[in-house]
Parts: C-alpha cells; structure tokens; sequence
C-alpha cells in the first residue's frame, strides 16, 4: 500500500543514518514488488527521504525477489568491486554479508534489531533459509 512496514522503516532509518555519518556516497534500496503496489525499494527509499536522505543520493533496484537476486542487481548497478555496506534486520546479517561478499569486493553488514514478536517467525525462516543457501553454496567466498 506504500506503507513501510515497521521492520522496513527501521532499515531505510538506518540507511539514512549511514549517509548522514558519512559511511556510504550513495543508498541502493533493493526489492521488487509483489503483485500489487509499489516496489519494496521505492516505499523504503521515499521514507528515508521523507527523514532527511537527499533524494540524489537514492538508487533504485526493484527487479530483486531474494537476498541473492539484491547482491547480484546491486553489483550490477555499483560494479562487484564497489565496497558495501548492507542494511538488514539483525537476524539476517551473517546470511546478507556473506551473500553479498560474493557480489562485491567487500561487504559489511549493519542489522537493525527485531521486535520479540517477530522473531518467532523469522528465526526459523532465516535458519532454514541459510540452510538453502549453504546448500547451494551461496554463502561461500567470493567467486
């Protein structure tokens, strides 16, 4: 509905934060849209602005459906020896930094915390889903 949901404003937050500090020249937001509505990564992009991110230092990816598809259009859009620096939410930094480590040059990743409430169900998602990409061997060095 073009809402950010509270987990995604704490992100576009943090980016903001990132920028203003001085840590990042540039914000990609990353995420496509479902069927309906805007994509992730302009709802989570027009709320950093709406904190104080110039909107000329916001980039757009909206094709990503999964962490591995932000890396790759990302790198796409930055080049894979660009430095990044990842925000998530706090239980999904070990599995974005190592994904984005086969993206980029270099990858960090900064987490913003989870409310209790919803840790209940992103914690199992999240181990099962670095279960997925250690199988597919996308939580390994860089290519």
């Amino acid at each position: 509905n073009g809402q950010p949901s509270g987990a995604l404003a704490r992100r576009a937050a943090l980016a903001r934060d990132l920028f203003l500090e001085g840590r990042a020249p540039r914000v990609v937001f990353t995420g496509g849209g479902g069927r309906h509505g805007p994509s992730e990564a302009s709802v989570a992009a027009a709320h950093a602005v709406s904190l104080g991110l110039p909107s000329d230092a916001v980039v757009l990816e909206e094709r990503s459906t999964s962490t591995r598809e932000n890396a790759d259009y990302a790198a796409r859009i930055l080049g894979p020896n660009a430095r990044v620096l990842v925000v998530t939410d706090a239980y999904h930094v070990f599995r974005a930094r190592r994904v984005f480590a086969q993206a980029f040059a270099h990858a960090e990743a900064a987490g913003v915390p989870t409310r209790e409430e919803s840790l209940s169900n992103a914690l199992p998602r999240e181990l099962f889903a670095v279960l997925i990409y250690a199988a597919r061997g996308d939580l390994r060095s860089r290519r």
